[in-house]
């Protein structure tokens, strides 16, 4: 029977006995039927888990293939089995449980896959699996969809076990990969998290909205718990989540103002225990995780530190210190080095503030030492009778050694004055800043009918730009006087309390100046960021194509092309490093 001893051309014994054999198989209806139909019983005796002759069945497909009547049993297997799971998909579907279907299909590709696969030929293996898919998942996608619909919104698994949930969101992810369709998965849990987000949005309990945060992300986190085959499209899933929760936070000026209050009137508060201190250190670290970009909170809580800081309402500055180096672990670098200064001024100015009351105490005044380029400054001009009080100052710093190297820089723009205005009715108190007061102070020597022009005011006080009318009403023309109608009986309900400017309505309401003050600041403090980008660019490769300056900066998700163009415009310095 060796081919070696036959001659060239010549049939075998076994070629022509397995041709007649073949033909005989073919040829006898009866006989092709029964040995094909005792396979196929094998086969379902094995998927519905009876024992069989392994050896035999082994036998059998062996026998096909020698007699080249493979290609025969495939399509009786694969016709077959598309009879057996769609009746399967039938009587599962009307048990209405969606997750125990999927169990089942993953069940019955693990088992095609392991237990039948290796009898066949690779091409019948890829087959048989993608047969399996096709009954029970793709032809019956809809109806699954709209199971897990149901399963989703009515019986609302989100608020359910985390174990039910976790096996839900399991099974939701199997269907979604085999249907190639992982991106719905965000869309069907979408809605309940957008709910959440709008809840959130609107919750007034400090405590209780960082605790919906930590859990919304925290139910995101069971989505990738357990076994998944393609972890990196699940963790894709939890990443883009995590953002838009991040995202959301960051934007929401709403939230962001209502967590920077509540620090503030934290830390205005004189004694608050180690349990208190623990409990908000906790809540506010949870809540910094939940922020992506923290530069909206980073501008509302400097702003009211230095407030608490000037104006002396800070509950201590160890406490400050110890907020600000929780803060800072969330911030970029530098942040901390930053507040580091800002408390040191403060302490150099109570000494100060000490020796200057102590050669001058027939005056009643404050004055904050500050390190320049750590805090906000202005320019201003100081009229007569505050001169004298600055020269004292400066003769104090000078005769203290330490402070030699110093030269004072005087700002105003975050102090405060309460100024005592006298009418014709009565007199009342209006607490202002001390710009609002030097402008005031111009009034104070003219007569009932004297008016000031805005050109006049401005030279008076050298009126930077940042405080000119952002409206166009005003021109240098225009002039100003005291306004003697301002009726005293209106004014009652402060009960003899300090008003503010905002009480008298004379500009914008509130929000506006405020939303205009954190959008100015957060100009500036990206121009900052953006000025050190690009230094860190060209400064290493001396010379460097603007398109590819700018290409560069680009890519850096902070800035768009608008401010790219107007900072390159604006600050032709960094032209000497572009060829």
């Amino acid at each position: 029977m060796e081919s070696s001893f036959l001659a060239m051309g010549k049939a075998s014994i076994w070629d022509i006995g397995t041709f007649s054999f073949r033909k005989q198989i073919t040829s006898n209806m009866v006989f092709n039927k029964r040995l094909l139909g005792g396979f196929i019983m094998n086969v379902k005796k094995m998927r519905e888990g009876d024992q069989i002759n392994e050896t035999s069945f082994k036998n059998s497909i062996q026998m096909f293939k020698v007699l080249k009547l493979y290609s025969i049993l495939e399509k009786v297997i694969l016709y077959e089995s598309a009879k057996f799971y769609e009746q399967q998909s039938k009587i599962l579907f009307l048990n209405g449980n969606v997750h125990e279907y999927l169990y089942y299909v993953r069940q019955r590709m693990k088992f095609e896959g392991e237990k039948m696969a290796p009898y066949f030929q690779i091409k019948t293996k890829d087959s048989l699996l993608k047969l399996v898919k096709s009954e029970l998942i793709d032809k019956n996608a809809d109806i699954i969809w709209k199971m897990f619909e149901q399963s989703f919104v009515t019986e609302n698994v989100m608020l359910t076990d985390n174990k039910f949930r976790a096996q839900s969101l399991k099974s939701l992810y199997y269907f979604l990969v085999n249907m190639d369709s992982i991106e719905l998965l965000q869309i069907l849990i979408g809605s309940y998290y957008e709910g959440n987000l709008a809840f959130i949005k609107n919750a007034h309990d400090w405590y209780g909205l960082v605790n919906s945060l930590v859990q919304l992300k925290g139910e995101i986190n069971t989505i990738v718990e357990g076994d998944y085959e393609d972890e990196n499209s699940i963790l894709k899933i939890k990443e883009t989540w995590h953002r838009r929760i991040g995202k959301f936070v960051s934007e929401n000026v709403t939230i962001i103002e209502f967590i920077a209050n509540v620090i503030n009137e934290f830390m205005r508060t004189p004694e608050n225990s180690p349990e208190v201190w623990q409990k908000f250190e906790q809540n506010l670290t949870n809540f910094l995780s939940c922020m992506e970009d923290k530069t909206i909170f980073r501008v509302l809580y400097t702003s009211d530190l230095i407030k608490r800081l000037l104006f002396n309402e800070t509950s201590g500055l160890e406490y400050e210190r110890h907020l600000g180096n929780i803060i800072s672990a969330w911030m970029e670098e530098g942040f901390s080095k930053k507040l580091d200064i800002m408390l040191e001024d403060m302490n150099t100015s109570k000494k100060i503030n000490n020796s200057f009351r102590n050669s001058h105490c027939e005056l009643d005044v404050n004055v904050n030492i500050l390190t320049l380029n750590n805090w906000p400054n202005y320019l201003t001009n100081f009229v007569s009778s505050m001169l004298s009080i600055k020269n004292a100052f400066n003769n104090i710093i000078a005769r203290e050694n330490n402070n030699k190297l110093k030269v004072l820089k005087w700002h105003h723009g975050l102090d405060r004055c309460i100024v005592e205005a006298t009418y014709p009715k009565g007199t009342i108190q209006v607490d202002l800043s001390l710009h609002s007061t030097l402008i005031l102070l111009l009034f104070n020597d003219l007569k009932t009918v004297s008016k000031l022009s805005y050109k006049e005011i401005k030279n008076s006080i050298n009126l930077g730009e940042a405080f000119e009318p952002s409206f166009h009403i005003i021109t240098n023309t225009d002039r100003f006087y005291i306004n003697e109608r301002l009726l005293l009986n209106d004014l009652k309900m402060f009960n003899g309390t300090p008003i503010t400017i905002h009480d008298l309505e004379v500009n914008k309401k509130f929000k506006e100046v405020q939303g205009v003050r954190i959008t100015r600041q957060i100009a500036e403090y990206r121009a900052i960021q953006l000025e050190s980008l690009i230094m860190k660019i060209i400064k290493p490769e001396k010379k460097i194509h603007i398109n590819e300056l700018i290409d560069r900066v680009l890519s850096h998700p902070r800035f768009d092309w608008a401010m790219v163009n107007m900072y390159l415009k604006i600050d032709e310095k960094y032209l000497i490093y572009l060829p």
